[in-house]
């Protein structure tokens, strides 16, 4: 009952040259929901047995970079605590720190580890890269995905300023 109203309120809008109509955006978006109702539907495939041997990779990976901070630093701590590697790296090792929070404590960012001047810096930097892929996409995809290998994502265009799709 509303989209004849609607619809008149849409070819009626004054819109500035050079620009869409709104009942052209209209249009457009309205066909395009059909598009990305599918994608969703369907789903996206990905390679599963790939993604666990990925895993299986990154995780040996991860040990042996471990060992190295380890060997280079002289103690074992926490890799994903930032106190205790600026502890380490700061106190213990009595490294000089270039790059320093808003706070104004010794930073533990890529940045500041790009800047040391030391060894410790690249098997840390590694492990850090080595940790986002597998903690934001290899495991979250392998704990997501369906039966079939797919993964569901739900596209959203209004969360975005860009007109691109989050999920």
């Amino acid at each position: 009952q509303l989209q004849p109203i609607l619809r008149e309120q849409i070819d009626n809008y004054d819109h500035k040259p050079g620009t869409w109509k709104l009942s052209q955006l209209y249009d457009l978006e309205r066909d395009l929901i059909l598009v990305v109702r599918e994608m969703e539907a369907r789903g996206l495939l990905v390679d599963i047995p790939y993604l666990h041997q990925l895993r299986e990779s990154l995780t040996q990976e991860q040990l042996q970079l471990q060992k190295q901070v380890f060997a280079l630093s002289g103690c074992s701590f926490s890799l994903a605590s930032d106190d205790q590697l600026a502890d380490v790296l700061y106190r213990k090792m009595n490294l000089t720190c270039k790059v320093f929070t808003e706070k104004g404590a010794p930073s533990t960012a890529d940045e500041a580890l790009a800047e040391l001047g030391h060894l410790i810096s690249v098997p840390l930097r590694t492990y850090r890269t080595s940790a986002k892929l597998l903690t934001g996409f290899v495991i979250p995809w392998l704990e997501l995905a369906d039966g079939e290998g797919r993964l569901h994502a739900d596209f959203n265009q209004i969360g975005t300023v860009s007109g691109r799709f989050s999920c």
